[in-house]
């Protein structure tokens, strides 16, 4: 299930750079361990987290690149976070005598969906009398970046180094180098 990334990822148990999402998801599948993992569509790199995330956690602010939060679906249904459905009614403690005087409706097909959280009880204002204009073809353009991109990596505690590139593959190079060590690393642009 995918949600924005979460600000308490907890701890990292594998890291893989050059997947699909496929393929994160597929790892973290083979890993008793995970429970959710972040990845990044951008950068192509997947995070095995250990952390219990739910749909209620807390989203890190400001996000961070194009990363995403997905909870492993077998974590999801086991997870006492979500709150339970109201308990079935008792039964009725005695037998009607009278028949039901009309056979109930025809069920619908579609299941009905999650309640409201906070609901509105003004109506729904009427609908738009006249259809929304064109879309626009054209994709919104990119931010203007320099097309520099930085790997940066802790070397010890407090101390961090860095190196930049003009070509994302060389970057994501180098970042496969260190990734994985006992300190963290990053791939970012400077539009970040």
């Amino acid at each position: 299930v995918e949600r924005t990334l979460v600000a308490d990822e907890g701890r990292q148990i594998y890291s893989e750079s050059n997947v699909t999402l496929d393929e994160c998801a597929s790892l973290c599948d083979h890993k008793l361990a995970c429970r959710s993992f972040a990845f990044s569509a951008l950068l192509r790199l997947c995070y095995l987290k250990e952390a219990e995330v739910t749909l209620a956690d807390a989203a890190r602010l400001p996000a961070y690149l194009d990363y995403k939060t997905y909870i492993k679906l077998t974590h999801l249904t086991t997870t006492t976070k979500v709150p339970t459905p109201a308990p079935t009614p008792a039964p009725t403690p005695a037998q009607t005598l009278a028949p039901t005087p009309a056979p109930t409706p025809a069920p619908t097909r579609a299941p009905t969906p999650a309640p409201t959280l906070d609901p509105t009880y003004a109506p729904t204002p009427a609908p738009t009398p006249a259809p929304t204009p064109t879309p626009t073809l054209a994709p919104t353009p990119a931010p203007a970046c320099s097309g520099r991109y930085y790997v940066i990596h802790h070397i010890s505690w407090g101390h961090a180094r860095g190196e930049i590139f003009k070509e994302l593959d060389k970057a994501r190079a180098a970042f496969a180098k260190l990734n994985g060590g006992a300190y963290a690393t990053i791939l970012s642009d400077d539009c970040f």
